[in-house]
């Protein structure tokens, strides 16, 4: 049972829609449900042995050199000025030629990190949203503050990965 919860939670990331799933699960095999308790118990442990998992799988994907460029992103030449991650994961204010320049050079720095993103087909494109408002909700030095296994998976999908892709 644990191991279906965890390709399940690989494809979800809500913990009810991960319940719901075990549960249609188990009556069309024709098991007896568990306590409730136990089934969001065990569908939050599979959800976090997913997300580690893919964390771990993005993390290995990306080198040295990248994981240095990106920690660069974190930080800002002065300390009260936005640093190039918050440029990249907030929309300009007042969007006009020059904060859209701006903002198409920050996608081209962080293309020119050569991030390989072969890796992300393995992953669910709902975890990789995820993951991205994950680190949204961060600020730079927050997240800067992270374990690198956490910190580094979850920077790439900062700006819209399809933009990355093109």
């Amino acid at each position: 049972m644990k191991a279906w919860l965890i390709l399940e939670a690989e494809k979800q990331f809500h913990l009810v829609d991960l319940v719901n799933s075990a549960i249609f699960h188990l009556s069309e095999i024709s098991v007896e449900l568990p306590a409730f308790g136990s089934l969001v118990r065990l569908a939050a442990e599979a959800s976090y042995e997913a997300d580690k998992k893919q964390r771990e799988l993005l993390h290995v994907s990306i080198s040295a050199s990248q994981k240095e460029k990106l920690d660069a992103l974190l930080q800002s030449e002065c300390q009260y000025q936005r640093t190039p991650f918050y440029e990249l994961k907030e929309p300009p204010e007042n969007p006009n030629a020059k904060t859209i320049q701006k903002e198409i050079q920050l996608l081209q720095r962080l293309r020119s990190f050569n991030i390989d993103f072969d890796v992300l087909i393995k992953i669910n494109n709902d975890k990789i949203k995820h993951f991205f408002e994950i680190a949204r909700s961060y600020k730079s030095n927050e997240l800067y503050d992270l374990n690198p296994e956490i910190r580094y998976p979850y920077q790439p999908g900062t700006p819209s990965l399809e933009d990355l892709r093109r």
